[in-house]
Parts: structure tokens; C-alpha cells; sequence
């Protein structure tokens, strides 16, 4: 089994290649962090994020939050 979190392991699953995933690994070392991390990972890596905040009681409320790249902003 694995000890990366799950956005580690989902980005995995996607086939991101091992070297971005390593990058992955040395910003986000704990199971919990900051949604600032995905956007500097999106920013370092190239890659666009769609992450489903989700609330467990009332799914009415739960939001998609879309990282993209800041050299790809304006396209």
C-alpha cells in the first residue's frame, strides 16, 4: 500500500509521469494541506486540477475548484 495522500496517488492513477510526481511528494508531505499547494503545484507543473470539495452531509453544497496554470490563464 501506498503512503502518498490522495491527490498524490489520484494523479498516479492519471499516469503523471514519475518525475512531476516526486515533485508532487516534496510539496505536499502530509496527508492534509493547504489548497494553495495545489495551485503551486498546478503552476510548476503545467497541469489543470479540477478538485470536488465535498461535504459528506449535505452534497447539495459541494464545489468543483479549477486550478490552472498561471501561463495558461489566458488561453
Amino acid at each position: 500500500m501506498t503512503e502518498d495522500n490522495c491527490f498524490v496517488y489520484a494523479c498516479i492513477q492519471a499516469g503523471v509521469d514519475g518525475e512531476t510526481i516526486d515533485h508532487m511528494r516534496e510539496v505536499i508531505r502530509v496527508r492534509d494541506f493547504p489548497q494553495s499547494k495545489v495551485q503551486e503545484i498546478s503552476d510548476a507543473t503545467g497541469i489543470a486540477f479540477n478538485v470536488t470539495i465535498g461535504y459528506f452531509n449535505d452534497s447539495r453544497h459541494n464545489e468543483i475548484k479549477r486550478y490552472i496554470p498561471k501561463e495558461c490563464e489566458t488561453v
